[in-house]
């Protein structure tokens, strides 16, 4: 089973529990990812595995960075990670897309589910550049005073750039 071109998943959502669909999103997500090569692992694409940012080696890499040159899957993951949100953090009113792998994730959820969304900046320099940085905000998008955040990147290595996020935000 593999996420399709329209933005409905291939399955009857209405016959499951949120668990079962869950769990089917999830397999249905990483099958189509490693599919396209963005999961990539030590045994298909790299003996040597790779060494991450956290100094941890690993046998897999996850590189979503091209998700956007397929938009079905695109889609895909807007629609299941939004459906995800309501299920289990249905306060949420505003999507942060953390720059650069999480604005267009933060977008796709933001179309196929209703969900405002604003995204950061890079981050290089930051916190020197707080009240110099011109006209640009570190934030971008509509932020206010009550609002119920969820932060989406690409995945998580050392949470660096989600607390310099929590920063930005701020």
């Amino acid at each position: 089973m593999r996420l399709d071109t329209s933005p409905h998943l291939n399955y009857n959502k209405t016959a499951m529990s949120w668990a079962q669909e869950k769990e089917e999103l999830g397999r249905e997500m990483l099958c189509s990812l490693y599919d396209e090569g963005m999961i990539r692992t030590w045994y298909r694409h790299n003996p040597k595995g790779w060494g991450l940012v956290s100094g941890i080696w690993s046998p897999f890499y996850i590189q979503l960075r091209p998700l956007c040159s397929y938009p079905h899957l695109l889609r895909g993951v807007g629609a299941a990670m939004g459906r995800m949100i309501r299920q289990e953090a249905s306060e949420v009113n505003k999507i942060v897309g953390v720059a650069m792998a999480g604005i267009p994730i933060a977008a796709a959820i933001a179309i196929c589910e209703g969900i405002p969304a604003v995204y950061t900046r890079k981050s290089e320099g930051f916190p020197n550049l707080k009240g110099e940085y011109g006209e640009h905000s570190l934030v971008e998008g509509e932020l206010w005073e009550g609002d119920i955040l969820i932060i989406v990147d690409d995945l998580v290595t050392k949470f660096d750039s989600k607390l310099i996020t929590l920063e930005q935000i701020e």
